[in-house]
């Protein structure tokens, strides 16, 4: 019997680091584990490309003006990466299959210029295709101009039901593809697959050292945690702040930016590092004492996944978490997490930072203990065993038909 092979359509950049980036890439490891061949394709359509290597199962192309029309530079730069995106995968998807020999197809999109290009494609080669459930917006202006609110959702209400299923992110996509009636599977986010010795204590500083790994975008409610910092200075207690990720401050990160120069008194205390290569940023993490993550209590929240959550927990150190969706089914607080309340109050969030300040041992003992339940709770090795027999009763479906 031929093993199954598998073909992830994305818009992503693999040279550059992202979210999209790791999610898929141990989504592919999760299933080589079970001998499938899973390859992925990396679409660039920028002049820079990024310092990231890229493996076998990683089809790059730089597509550069090739596919790029004239009228396209006046629309907003994601809205003119999904056409540069739609155009390639419409002239080169049927040879891209035929040269891998795949048998099903993974499509990472929630753009209807994407997806409907995609299924199209899929019917004319009579594939059948998936789409990875990770994003539902809330409706804000940076979505509304760029296309990304509109996009989204005609994309969900008019064309995901012509697919072959879908993957799900979160239990409230599950709900949802289960009242469209959609083929589904769970798949929330992969447990690091990393060889890395796991030291769990914290530092013995009349300090903390807090890393952080995002944007300083709303979403992340960074400001709240800047102002829990400035509290916990207040008491006494001073915490390094080293953020990783994007060095690029767009007017999306400028309040947060603002904050922290003029109002915040802990700006010589907060560092960023940049994007960092997987080495570096495994030193940075390792020697962090405490994590934060925080997120509103709004839909949004409730049919995404934080993916950094696992990546946190796989280094054993405590983490501070709201308790505003569904993980708090599967954390309990003090035992395997810290949480504070869906209103995500700085005092209160101050408060935990100090409680394990002071309590080191108990919060290194916390910090154990999710790292034990996170590495089988989103176990690669689980998630890829569910989702092959998805994709392998999807693709033995099609063909008896």
């Amino acid at each position: 019997m031929k093993n199954l092979s598998v073909l992830i359509c994305t818009c992503v950049d693999f040279t550059k680091l992202s979210a999209a980036r790791n999610r898929l890439l141990r989504m592919s490891r999760s299933l080589s584990l079970l001998n499938i061949d899973c390859k992925i394709i990396s679409i660039s359509t920028s002049a820079i490309i990024g310092n990231y290597e890229l493996n076998e199962k990683v089809l790059h192309y730089k597509v550069g003006d090739r596919y790029k029309n004239k009228i396209w530079s006046i629309l907003p730069k994601s809205l003119k990466h999904s056409l540069i995106c739609r155009t390639f995968y419409k002239k080169n998807l049927t040879s891209i299959v035929s040269e891998n020999n795949t048998d099903i197809i993974i499509g990472y999109t929630y753009l209807s210029i994407v997806g409907s290009m995609l299924l199209n494609k899929c019917r004319e080669i009579e594939i059948p295709i998936v789409f990875d459930l990770v994003e539902n917006f809330n409706i804000k202006i940076h979505y509304l101009l760029n296309g990304v609110n509109i996009q989204q959702q005609i994309f969900y209400s008019k064309y995901l039901k012509y697919s072959s299923g879908v993957i799900c992110i979160s239990p409230s996509w599950s709900e949802w593809a289960n009242r469209k009636q959609l083929p589904n599977v769970y798949i929330s986010s992969f447990f690091p697959d990393r060889s890395l010795i796991i030291d769990s204590r914290l530092n013995q500083k009349d300090s903390l050292e807090l890393v952080f790994m995002g944007n300083l975008i709303s979403r992340e409610l960074i400001i709240k945690i800047f102002s829990a910092i400035k509290l916990c200075k207040n008491k006494g207690l001073t915490i390094n702040m080293k953020i990783i990720g994007t060095n690029k401050m767009g007017y999306r990160q400028w309040p947060a930016i603002l904050y922290l120069k003029f109002f915040s008194k802990i700006s010589k205390h907060v560092t960023f590092l940049g994007f960092l290569e997987d080495s570096e940023k495994d030193i940075a993490l390792s020697n962090a004492d405490v994590f934060i993550l925080l997120r509103k209590d709004d839909k949004e929240t409730m049919y995404s996944f934080p993916t950094r959550v696992p990546e946190y927990l796989s280094y054993g150190k405590p983490l501070i978490l709201s308790k505003s969706n569904y993980l708090s089914s599967i954390f309990e607080h003090h035992k395997d997490i810290f949480f504070i309340s869906k209103e995500n109050k700085a005092e209160e969030l101050s408060e935990q930072l100090y409680f394990i300040y002071q309590n080191k041992s108990f919060a290194k003992d916390v910090g154990i203990a999710s790292y034990d339940k996170a590495s089988v709770i989103f176990s690669s090795s689980n998630f890829g065993r569910a989702l092959s027999n998805f994709l392998s009763l999807l693709v033995d479906d099609r063909q008896r038909k």
